[in-house]
């Protein structure tokens, strides 16, 4: 499954990141899990970072969202160089 940021982060909720982003419990390199979702919704997981998923995100409504959002990861630390089960 997801944890909060990497739910926060898919749903672009700025004000939920940073609220996670400034507590100490919260892993921003944390890893995607297997899906949890029924199969019917066709999740799929390649042990995506939160970081990795705000700049996959290419909607062109919510893109410049994204964007600051990763920002906000790159500045608590977020890995640039983390890789995916894909690479």
């Amino acid at each position: 499954g997801t944890g909060p940021l990497h739910k926060a982060v898919a749903f672009g909720h700025e004000g939920a990141v940073g609220a996670l982003l400034g507590d100490p419990r919260t892993e921003v390199d944390a890893r995607c899990g297997e899906p949890t979702a029924p199969g019917h919704h066709h999740a799929i997981s390649g042990g995506e970072t939160a970081l990795a998923l705000a700049a996959g995100h290419t909607h062109r409504e919510l893109h410049v969202r994204h964007v600051a959002l990763a920002r906000a990861l790159l500045l608590a630390g977020a890995d640039p160089n983390a890789r995916d089960s894909r690479g």
